[in-house]
């Protein structure tokens, strides 16, 4: 069968026509940004630390110390009002992923892009707080330097998970090196005692580590 050449000369803006568009869709992805490319993990996913074990409790994505005082043990509650405070301490290994390996731009007047840590979290009620830190463990000489610090504390109008960030590090111009460095996010729940572990929470959904702009 003989195909002719206007056929063949037909068929030309076509087949430029879809490798013109195939590109652009391969340029498009090529190019999608790394700072979207974030580090992520939920609460439960944590190590307790051995002195902590049977203090916090797991449920789907959370953990959590003490829970949400409900209008039946709303007397019993008051009653942690005075006990003193015990914490539990979870860890979470942070591996590298392409966001935090995204160059930095330098900062200019108008923007200025540096690490930042986010949570999901809860601390609600008398005494409950919770604290976050992402440490840096140097490989030659096993130094661990906080890098970047979260911290909430309860109050009575906070109620439920909600989210915060911290302020990006832009004025410590340091950036994530894992050939040369380890990573790991310490979290620290604060709640009264155990003694009536009720209407003090603190607890945590999700971390997240990425870049923000600073203030």
């Amino acid at each position: 069968m003989r195909i002719s050449s206007n056929h063949i000369l037909s068929f030309c803006p076509l087949a430029l026509a879809v490798c013109l568009v195939f590109c652009a869709l391969t340029s498009a992805e090529a190019q999608t940004p790394d700072f979207d490319r974030v580090w992520t993990t939920i609460g439960s996913a944590g190590t307790v630390d051995e002195a902590d074990v049977g203090k916090v409790f797991f449920e789907n994505g959370k953990v959590q110390m003490g829970r949400v005082l409900s209008n039946q043990s709303t007397a019993r509650g008051r009653r942690i009002i005075g006990q003193p405070t015990q914490s539990a301490v979870i860890r979470y290994n942070v591996t590298g992923v392409d966001g935090l390996f995204t160059p930095i731009p330098p900062c200019r007047p108008e923007k200025c892009i540096g690490p930042q840590l986010t949570f999901r979290f809860i601390a609600e009620g008398s005494g409950a707080r919770v604290v976050a830190k992402l440490i840096e463990v140097d490989l030659e000489t096993g130094i661990e330097t906080v890098r970047l610090t979260i911290e909430e504390n309860g109050s009575p109008a906070a109620k439920g998970y909600r989210f915060t960030s911290a302020q990006p590090a832009c004025i410590a111009r340091w950036r994530f090196d894992f050939q040369h460095k380890a990573f790991y996010v310490e979290a620290t729940l604060t709640t009264k005692s155990s003694f009536i572990p009720i209407g003090s929470v603190a607890g945590i959904q999700m971390i997240k580590i990425g870049f923000g702009e600073c203030l």
